[in-house]
């Protein structure tokens, strides 16, 4: 589960749509600025910064709302019984 899915079930999506809102600012802004100089390089190096931006700025907000990043990204035994059973399901 995400820090969107997170933010919104406890009723806060406006929280998550920041991250996105100012990651492609960031984007939008560099790819005018950058393209014209240095061509699709430039673009791939703004989509990147948006990434960037956007992932920092949901572990800031992770973290200022009490949710446990690291409970969302290191698996706990549960979390693997859960996936080899929903394999389990749909493999056959």
């Amino acid at each position: 589960i995400g820090v969107n899915a997170i933010l919104t079930a406890r009723g806060q999506p406006g929280r998550s749509i920041l991250s996105a809102a100012v990651g492609t600012a960031i984007q939008l802004a560099l790819t005018i600025l950058l393209i014209p100089t240095w061509g699709t390089s430039a673009g791939a190096a703004a989509l990147s910064a948006n990434f960037i931006t956007t992932a920092a700025i949901q572990l800031l907000i992770a973290r200022s709302s009490g949710i446990r990043v690291d409970a969302m990204v290191i698996p706990r035994r549960q979390d693997l019984v859960e996936l080899r059973e929903v394999l389990r399901t749909r493999l056959g």
